[in-house]
């Protein structure tokens, strides 16, 4: 990347994207208010991915009349302003897509975990605003956790804190992305709940359908109240750990809160370490999360 450029007013516009195991979205970001927005699967391969960041970057500097700064969020650890390695989108290991991509366009491209910076935008205009310690959880194609402490990002000595999903919850099972056995990614992010559920019923079986199963199938049901379970294990755990202000879920499958979070308490409260349970809360800025976060990271020219 090149050199780190001064900040950005906030009423300035800046790009933000959010790079995703399954899709990528962008747009042009003034204060909180998103333009032009772009959401497209998420391309395979280096090349087919920085074509298409590449022409969603040139697009919005076309609408926008001029060159705008870029902030990318990444579906991995990113440590000292580089990228480590990607569980979901393996293929890029190794790859410095963000110095690749800042070549191309000719400018410092900035970046930063994409739970991260969910957490960032949530805590600055969104569910956690006002808090001082809190927790942002995704839930989609992988599991990660932007952590908020005492008014600041945390991401740790090694970029490493808040990637929860590869949280060894047994010491056997499936392995996840990274090579790690046993992990609450490879037992319940979705790829994983795609996985269980071809195996269940002999066919392909999108995550969102499980849920219109789960109505009148105890094979689906079952599915997602194991889930369910892990997940309101491991914030149990979260608030032993930390015990934030809120935790505001996010994340694909956060769609079907109505559904998920019965299953997620009655797991987290079996306990008697506790009197008190941290707020769940969803996330105000939804689907946007990313994007508004990449955004404050392009203002600031630097990672948090």
């Amino acid at each position: 990347m090149t050199g780190v450029l001064p900040g950005t007013p906030v009423n300035d516009p800046v790009i933000g994207i959010d790079l995703g195991g399954t899709k990528v979205a962008s747009g042009v970001v003034t204060g909180t208010v998103i333009a032009d927005r772009q959401e497209v699967p998420t391309p395979r391969g280096l090349e087919n991915l920085l074509d298409l960041l590449q022409r969603l970057v040139e697009a919005h500097d076309a609408g926008a009349r001029q060159r705008l700064r870029v902030g990318l969020g990444l579906p991995g650890p990113v440590r000292d302003g580089q990228s480590t390695f990607f569980s979901n989108l393996q293929e890029l290991n190794g790859t410095r897509l963000e110095s690749e991509l800042a070549r191309r366009l000719n400018r410092t491209v900035v970046i930063e975990n994409d739970a991260n910076l969910a957490a960032l935008a949530e805590f600055h205009c969104g569910a956690s605003r006002g808090t001082t310690t809190s927790a942002y959880l995704t839930w989609s194609t992988g599991i990660g956790c932007g952590l908020i402490l005492h008014g600041h990002l945390h991401s740790g000595r090694h970029g490493m804190a808040g990637e929860v999903g590869h949280t060894r919850i047994t010491p056997l099972g499936p392995m996840d992305g990274s090579g790690t056995v046993g992990t609450l990614e490879a037992q319940i992010s979705g790829a994983a709940l795609a996985r269980d559920a071809g195996f269940v019923f002999g066919r392909a079986v999108p995550v969102p359908d499980l849920f219109g199963l789960a109505a009148t199938d105890a094979r689906a049901q079952t599915l997602l109240q194991q889930a369910a379970a892990h997940l309101g294990i491991y914030l149990h755990n979260l608030q032993l750990l930390l015990d934030p202000d809120c935790v505001v879920l996010g994340g694909g499958l956060f769609q079907h809160l109505e559904v998920l979070l019965p299953m997620i308490e009655a797991a987290r409260r079996q306990t008697g370490a506790l009197d008190e349970f941290t707020p769940l809360v969803p996330s105000h800025l939804g689907r946007d999360a990313g994007i508004i976060g990449a955004a404050l990271l392009a203002r600031r020219g630097r990672s948090p």
